[in-house]
């Protein structure tokens, strides 16, 4: 994944030239990211509803899979991207802007996908 944030932002600095590539990681992103949101919410609600364990004993798994982790993880992780990605798409078409605020927004999304 983080070659394709590499590879997304990387292509902003080439201002019109590069949007179509741009576009084209960023809808793979979301797709990535969305699939992951959608694992964690579901193993959120077969634990705490459901009383159906994901990885161990229902009393580990009640432990993990709460509300305030599944926000802080991938919700979190998923809200960043999407307002990055907004961003970085508005700040490609502005040619001189784009040649620091792209470096800085790849960084960001890095750092999102890291932690």
């Amino acid at each position: 994944m983080e070659w394709v944030l590499a590879f997304q932002y990387g292509s902003g600095l080439f201002w019109i030239f590069g949007l179509p590539v741009y576009l084209v990681l960023a809808s793979v992103s979301y797709g990535y990211y969305n699939v992951i949101n959608i694992y964690a919410f579901s193993s959120w609600i077969s634990v705490q509803y459901y009383d159906i364990p994901v990885e161990g004993t229902i009393e580990q798994d009640k432990k993990v899979y709460t509300l305030a982790n599944y926000i802080d993880f991938p919700l979190r992780k998923m809200w960043m991207y999407e307002m990055l990605a907004v961003l970085g798409a508005f700040t490609m078409v502005f040619p001189v802007s784009n040649l620091w605020s792209m470096p800085a927004l790849g960084f960001a999304a890095f750092y999102n996908e890291l932690y």
